[in-house]
């Protein structure tokens, strides 16, 4: 699956004449009069690290040069991960809808040059990162972009073939044969100046899945200093715990004790000397949230590998397949926790909730809803598909908690709790942009 992920799949579609003269066309220096000279339209040259960055990626052959990136190994074959992105931005991993999004958002930049994409998802979910891998294939495709980064668009730099030029944002994006691509949430987009005067058609981002999580986890830019912690951590654990074997029964067993309660009572001794060690640890730490979760879980942890998995188990549960969430919430749990605690006070009412999800109008509560893409098979047309929307509940947690407040709040429980069950097992709604 991941043999040449950057290849498009849909060849026939792209190499058709209509779209091979398109894609040429765009190739051509010549067909860019109005931008051939960006220094005499306020355009400056780019800092040394965009430079780099095109000059790596911008594809002058038809070849991908895949020594330019890396692959994580993993059971699922060999994911591509890109590098060293500009702006002491992360890496990133090739997640397996990129490739797909790339060539919806490419084919309808080739088919409709004056309408544009929006990339919707849920907050954290990585829409960002996506649009730098579409940068990249973009640049392979040796196509003129512009690239607006930051809050509210900081700077937009201009990738003109060998050089990439910058200035303050503009409105170049909503001229003619200017194709747009912006990520959005789906309660925001309405209020884009650029949707309002031209078409936009829609991409939608799934949720991660907990295989992405667990690969994209390694990647994070505090990984490795949290995985020295542990590995300092575990191994004065297992230090202790040899301790506690080589010292036998000890006394631990009594007169009247089986193997058996010996061996129960020896375990939970292990327990209580691996929980010391962790508590120890936590005022020492850069992440005292990890290891006073660590010391507060009933299971006798013992290596590293049980600890990230423990970790990332109890964060999927909390704030479910959001990757910043999840991420943010292993390395600062009680923070992440607390956000989406005070989202959970603003649902007033089980019919507020219901509200919410039967109409998509999610406002600010998506640390309590979350919003998935479904492709509408009904309107499938290829890469021309139109997409529905999801909405359902977060995570289990947010679930239990929504469950637990509304059976104090209603004075027919009974009543209450069960309509909540029914709602919950077909909380699904489609919304269509």
């Amino acid at each position: 699956m991941y043999k040449d992920p950057f290849q498009l799949q849909n060849l026939e579609t792209f190499d058709s004449p209509t779209f091979k003269k398109r894609r040429t066309t765009n190739r051509d220096r010549n067909h860019w009069e109005q931008w051939n000279k960006p220094s005499q339209q306020g355009w400056k040259k780019a800092s040394s690290d965009w430079q780099e960055f095109n000059t790596k990626w911008r594809a002058t052959t038809t070849t991908w040069p895949k020594d330019d990136f890396d692959f994580d190994n993993n059971s699922d074959g060999r994911r591509p991960i890109i590098p060293c992105l500009p702006d002491d931005q992360p890496s990133i991993i090739v997640r397996d809808e990129y490739p797909r999004l790339f060539e919806k958002i490419f084919f309808w930049g080739l088919s409709m040059p004056d309408s544009g994409v929006l990339i919707l998802g849920q907050p954290g979910i990585g829409k960002m990162f996506f649009q730098y891998y579409l940068l990249i294939r973009l640049l392979h495709e040796n196509q003129v972009v512009l690239f607006t980064v930051g809050v509210g668009g900081r700077r937009t730099y201009l990738f003109f073939f060998d050089t990439v030029y910058t200035k303050e944002p503009s409105t170049h994006f909503v001229q003619k044969n200017m194709f747009v691509v912006q990520s959005s949430v789906y309660a925001n987009y309405l209020d884009l100046e650029w949707v309002k005067r031209r078409t936009a058609r829609v991409c939608g981002m799934s949720l991660w899945t907990r295989q992405e999580l667990e690969i994209g986890f390694r990647y994070h830019p505090r990984y490795k200093h949290l995985m020295k912690e542990l590995k300092i951590v575990f191994q004065k654990i297992s230090e202790v715990l040899e301790q506690v074997d080589d010292d036998g029964d000890g006394g631990i067993r009594g007169v009247d004790q089986t193997q058996t309660d010996s061996v129960n009572q020896r375990q939970q001794i292990k327990k209580s000397k691996s929980k010391s060690v962790l508590q120890d640890h936590v005022r020492k730490s850069a992440y005292p949230d990890v290891f006073r979760f660590l010391s507060n879980t009933c299971a006798c942890i013992d290596n590293l590998k049980s600890a990230i998995h423990l970790l990332m188990t109890e964060c999927i549960y909390r704030f479910g397949y959001v990757a910043r969430d999840v991420f943010e919430g292993i390395f600062a749990r009680n923070i992440v926790l607390n956000y989406h605690q005070r989202a959970l006070q603003d649902i007033i009412s089980f019919q507020r909730l219901k509200n919410m999800i039967t109409s998509g109008s999610v406002g600010s509560q998506y640390e309590v809803i979350t919003q998935i893409p479904i492709p509408d098979l009904d309107a499938d047309d290829g890469l021309d598909q139109v997409v529905k929307w999801k909405f359902c509940l977060k995570s289990k947690w947010v679930e239990e908690e929504l469950r637990k407040r509304f059976l104090l709040l209603d004075d027919d429980d009974d009543i209450h709790v069960d309509s909540f069950a029914n709602f919950i097992s077909r909380r699904e709604t489609n919304s269509t942009l």
